[in-house]
This record gives C-alpha cells, structure tokens and sequence, in this order.
C-alpha cells in the first residue's frame, strides 16, 4: 500500500492530499528514510510522522483495505515511545484506559 494513502487510512491525515503533501515535504519516514508518497508500506515498517511540532513513531502490524472507521484504528499499528533508560518500545494504545 502507498505511504500517503495508509496515513490516510488510518486517520492519520484528514485528507489524502495533506498526507501527500506532508511526505513530499519530508515530514514523514519510513524504517528511518525519507520516503516518497508512492513508497509501499508492508506489516513491520516503522513510520515516524511529524505532525503540529510532535514527531510520532508507528509500527505497522496490518495494511488496511479502505479508510477506517475511527474504533478499528489501533488494529492496525503500535505506537512507540522512548522509555526511560532511552530505549524505544511498542506501547498498544488501549481505548479503555
């Protein structure tokens, strides 16, 4: 699946247009390369995505098929997060909390 359309799947982006836009402007990263919108997405990749000043970390655990309603968002990525002693580890958002 192409960059900009899975950050558009997954609600990253409103529009695919802006998830475009945003990784011709090199503000998105794919396994730590900058990448092009047409660049293909597969389970295991890790996409870090700078966003309002933040820069976020996913890994993909699935590809979607279409754009997800916003409850089925989380099954198909883990975000990380560094850890105390620095080391970055998956952490699963849980809804619930």
């Amino acid at each position: 699946m192409r960059l900009d359309k899975f950050l558009w799947c997954v609600r990253k982006y409103k529009t695919r247009s802006l998830a475009t836009e945003a990784v011709r402007k090199e503000r998105v990263r794919v396994n730590a390369e900058v990448a092009k919108p047409s660049r293909n997405v597969k389970t295991g990749d890790e996409v870090s995505y700078k966003k309002d000043g933040i820069t976020f970390q996913l890994k993909v655990k699935d590809l979607p098929k279409s754009r997800l309603g916003a409850k089925l968002v989380d099954d198909y990525f883990g975000y990380h997060l560094p850890r105390r002693n620095g080391e970055v580890g998956v952490y699963e958002y849980d809804a619930k909390l």
